[in-house]
């Protein structure tokens, strides 16, 4: 292990991208979240996605803004510390490392039950839970591997798995689904609007983690350059995906009431759909390709937190040896690892509850997912703080929107709150912030640090 604390350059837009595309993890949000979406939008699933294309849009304009300027793998908590201050920053970037890490653990848990889907459509029997820890071996051996291979890595089995899927919609669509093609599924008159208020939730929480390339401030070239174009680029294409792939889904099972039932009712709906438009082996194919992505979004997840991880061991938050860089691969190994070793112990403790894969993959991502729109949030008040006088009206507007989108979603997600389980979480997400506040409270040295440095780089 060496004693450098600097990350190499050597990520373009391609690797940078593919942190944030496997980090959202297309495939497998779209082997879940289109189900949830026509529990409440019936047949104006893709039109639940159109809003949520352009809400994240919105958010996503202050992040670039942001990305232009800094460029450090503490990500959303410099942005933050520049806005809002360094306290904020520090709570932000914990709050980042909280959502990560559940996102490791989760899309590890996912990777499992997809899997497991899999194997049953060949016809095989194999639990979760042994298949979710052997995502973790992999991701253990690929993440630290030197940063340009994993990057790389993450892209192209994203790539393999979005193919998959996007021949299966080709081929419903093609066939004109159930009823024939129509646009009648972008339009609202299907359902109630607040159903699709609360599809379009659903809908938001699959373009979470699009901002993970931000973690490769210190690893991207030309890093003020490439990140805004990473994160745009993949905003742009996933959004498109998803708009392209809802519409399949929701003629391949029909538009009438049977068939969005049918969509809704689905524990597997691209599983099913490839076994009615094509046969069980393809299905076997699909469901492995989601798999794949939830492997690529467990490797994407893990690297955000290891660098996370990394910033605040440098910053004195977290100890000093997991803010070292490996000598060989240029990577943080400990920090890394250090990440895996939680996901393992997270994935082992739903497995003793006798949870299922799906259901620790919900647990994680909607813990994840609320502390993530707070998150979102807060980069939007600090870009409004810090950005505000060099924007137009029109520039102003768009942090603003994103705010207004944001908060509804996060009270459709606690309000009324649920019963059992699922109503500790935003008390779990409180409590990880109180925890936070005392561990990166404020040092007089670390901030009169923190101060000394200029408001703004020189462009």
């Amino acid at each position: 292990m060496s004693g450098d604390t600097r990350l190499r350059r050597a990520l373009g837009l391609f690797e940078t991208a593919g942190v944030s595309v496997a980090m959202m993890a297309p495939t497998a949000a779209m082997a879940l979240n289109g189900a949830l979406a026509a529990s409440y939008a019936r047949a104006a699933v893709p039109l639940a996605f159109v809003l949520a294309f352009a809400t994240i849009g919105c958010v996503a304009f202050a992040f670039v803004t942001f990305a232009r300027v800094y460029a450090s793998p503490a990500s959303v908590g410099t942005f933050n510390a520049r806005g809002l201050g360094p306290f904020a920053g520090r709570l932000s970037g914990w709050a980042l490392l909280l959502v990560y890490v559940l996102f490791a653990a989760g899309s590890a848990a996912e990777f499992g039950a997809f899997a497991a889907a899999a194997c049953a459509y060949a016809g095989a029997s194999i639990g979760w839970v042994p298949l979710a820890l052997a995502c973790l071996a992999v991701t253990a051996y690929v993440g630290t591997r030197p940063a340009r291979t994993s990057s790389r890595a993450m892209l192209v089995v994203e790539g393999i798995s979005v193919a998959a899927v996007v021949a299966l919609c080709i081929t419903i669509v093609a066939r004109g689904g159930a009823h024939g093609n129509t646009l009648a599924p972008f339009s609202p008159s299907g359902g109630s609007l607040g159903g699709l208020g609360l599809a379009t939730v659903f809908a938001l929480l699959s373009f979470a983690g699009f901002e993970g390339a931000a973690v490769l401030g210190a690893e991207s070239l030309e890093p003020t350059r490439t990140i805004p174009r990473a994160l745009v680029a993949s905003v742009a294409l996933a959004g498109v995906l998803y708009v392209f792939v809802a519409y399949a889904q929701t003629i391949g099972f029909g538009i009438d009431a049977a068939g969005s039932a049918a969509f809704a009712a689905s524990a597997s709906p691209l599983g099913d759909l490839a076994s009615r438009y094509a046969n069980a082996a393809a299905a076997a194919l699909v469901m492995g390709g989601a798999a794949i992505s939830a492997l690529a979004a467990t490797l994407a997840a893990a690297t955000g937190a290891s660098r996370l991880v990394f910033s605040m061991a440098n910053d004195a938050v977290l100890p000093e040896r997991l803010g070292r860089v490996d000598a060989t691969s240029g990577t943080p190994m400990a920090a890394y690892l250090t990440v895996i070793a939680i996901s393992a112990v997270i994935v082992t403790g739903f497995a003793l509850a006798r949870a299922s894969g799906t259901d620790a993959f919900a647990a994680c991502g909607t813990i994840g997912v609320l502390a993530l729109i707070l998150i979102y949030g807060s980069v939007q008040v600090a870009a409004l703080r810090l950005f505000a006088a060099r924007w137009n009206l029109a520039q102003r507007f768009v942090p603003a929107i994103a705010l207004v989108s944001l908060a509804a979603t996060f009270t459709a997600n606690v309000v009324p709150s649920a019963g059992g389980a699922p109503a500790l979480y935003s008390v779990l997400v409180a409590a990880w912030l109180v925890l936070g506040a005392w561990i990166v409270r404020p040092r007089a040295s670390r901030d009169a640090a923190a101060a000394s440095e200029p408001a703004e780089p020189s462009r």
